[in-house]
């Protein structure tokens, strides 16, 4: 079941424009979150999240969580399921990307997913 939910947003790669030039912003959490506290609650966590600067944050972190790492994640879970249907959906996914461009480290889903791949009948 967790797969079927997953596939419809392995195909969201697609959105990802890999000539997208956004501002990453400050690889220094500290100072991209200076207003940071420890979130013992979601409620805590959730008024974090309003105060943040997304001017030193940049748009590039969102543009990358949601393009890539979400895709990317969704693929690994489809592939790592076994199921050969959805070969060409994870391989479509997994090469879609100019991974020297990106900033963030989730890519790595992309060989979780192209490595758990069944092999093609």
């Amino acid at each position: 079941m967790t797969a079927q939910f997953a596939l419809p947003s392995v195909a969201t790669h697609a959105q990802f424009d890999n000539a997208d030039q956004g501002f990453f912003g400050t690889a220094d959490w500290r100072a991209a979150n200076p207003t940071w506290f420890p979130q013992p609650t979601q409620k805590e966590a959730e008024r974090l999240a309003k105060i943040v600067d997304y001017k030193k944050r940049g748009p590039r972190k969102n543009y990358e969580a949601t393009w890539m790492r979400h895709p990317l994640a969704a693929a690994a879970v489809v592939a790592l399921v076994g199921d050969v249907s959805a070969r060409p959906a994870v391989l479509k996914a997994v090469s879609h990307y100019d991974y020297a461009k990106l900033n963030m480290a989730e890519f790595f889903f992309a060989e979780v997913a192209f490595y758990a791949l069944p092999e093609a009948k």
